[in-house]
């Protein structure tokens, strides 16, 4: 995935508050994943 945005020429960056946008690559199949996913959504939110 990331080589694909690079290859778009998105800047890649490991810091959030230097993005414009945040991608979170996520797992629905698992109720634990999902749980897990949720929380990092809405950290990122913070």
């Amino acid at each position: 995935m990331l080589g694909g945005l690079q290859n778009e020429n998105f800047v890649i960056t490991e810091e959030p508050k230097e993005a414009d946008t945040i991608l979170i690559n996520t797992c629905g199949f698992l109720d634990i994943a999902r749980e897990e996913s949720i929380e990092t959504i809405f950290q990122a939110a913070n």
